[in-house]
């Protein structure tokens, strides 16, 4: 009877030392998630996801708050789990997203340029993102008529739209 009650008290012992050993396991899994999570979301606002797609990064920040909250109480780990885990997953795709609908924005809206000291038409064709080539320069001169008398003459601090290519 003594070699059974030792016997159970041993696999007792194991038993906690298990539930210990995975908890605290758990644990840190959760942890690491959260850490990938920040580093994704800070990543994110280099690329300016908190502008660009802030729906998705408001929900990543709010799971990984969520996460923090869970993790404080030891029954709720899995819970914890699930929300960093989903806070991974938007951070990384706001990370991806972000610079595609930074672009697409920036194809919707008119361009203009401020016409700095030295700039002809040709240089700001030539240095345009827009147009990266000084054989538009007759497409900017057509769109700003209406401020450009003789297109060899440009004013610092005239505000000229570029249209888009045709």
């Amino acid at each position: 009877m003594e070699a059974l009650a030792a016997d159970v008290q041993e696999l007792s012992k194991e038993m906690i030392n298990q539930a210990a050993r995975t908890k605290s396991e758990l644990r840190d899994r959760i942890q690491e998630k959260l850490i990938a999570a920040i580093k994704k979301i800070h990543e994110g606002e280099e690329a300016e996801a908190n502008r660009y797609a802030r729906r998705d990064y408001l929900k990543a920040v709010e799971r990984v708050q969520e996460a923090r909250l869970l993790l404080q109480d030891e029954c709720r780990y899995w819970e914890a789990l699930t929300k960093s885990e989903e806070a991974l997953a938007l951070a990384e795709a706001i990370k991806i997203q972000a610079p595609t609908v930074k672009k697409e924005l920036e194809l919707k809206l008119p361009q203009y340029h401020i016409v700095r000291k030295g700039e002809t038409l040709k240089s700001i064709a030539r240095d345009s993102k827009l147009y990266g080539d000084e054989s538009y320069w007759e497409l900017i001169y057509k769109a700003n008529r209406d401020q450009i008398r003789d297109p060899r003459i440009l004013y610092p601090g005239q505000q000229l739209y570029l249209p888009k290519k045709p």
